[in-house]
């Protein structure tokens, strides 16, 4: 059976002929089809997966407790004290040991939006977890005033739509 994705549903192929000789004659006889998988939606797997992993269930209880901004605050904190224990470097300090200046701030060309965190996959490789059960998306008051900001730089070049699917977002379609 051949793997396309989604699901496993295999799904016979038309069969093919093929001529056996038989004899003097030749007869025509089906050929074995091979089997083919169909494509389907990965969306129900993925949610029994989050459903799944305990992880996910005890960070979401953690943002429904303490909400997130203030676990963001903690785990930033928790970051920095795990750095400060190995006696690793600051990010300054490991800029100035390699030779380099530090970091100034110069004109913002690029605009950067995370639209949203709604995603019709889940993967594992995604930094900001976004999935079908996330519903954070950019409101349209949002989206317009981001639009009014960029139409008012001068410097801005270059607009940069990410988070979750940025094409299930209606603002931006």
């Amino acid at each position: 059976m051949q793997v396309l994705s989604g699901t496993r549903r295999p799904v016979r192929q038309p069969a093919a002929s093929c001529l056996r000789e038989h004899g003097t004659r030749s007869i025509r006889c089906p050929a074995a089809a091979p089997q083919q998988e169909q494509r389907s939606s990965l969306i129900p797997e993925t949610m029994q997966d989050l459903a799944a992993d305990t992880d996910l269930q005890a960070t979401l209880a953690a943002i429904a407790a303490k909400g997130q901004q203030q676990l963001t605050r903690e785990e930033a904190r928790a970051r920095k004290r795990s750095l400060q224990g190995l006696g690793l470097p600051g990010f300054e300090q490991k800029l100035q040991g390699f030779g380099f200046e530090p970091l100034r701030r110069q004109q913002c060309t690029t605009l950067q939006l995370n639209i949203g965190l709604y995603c019709n996959q889940a993967c594992s490789h995604c930094h900001v977890e976004s999935s079908p059960a996330r519903s954070e998306m950019m409101q349209q008051q949002t989206a317009q005033r981001c639009l009014q900001l960029m139409a008012g730089s001068e410097d801005v070049a270059c607009l940069d739509i990410t988070g979750g699917a940025p094409e299930l977002n209606a603002q931006f379609r």
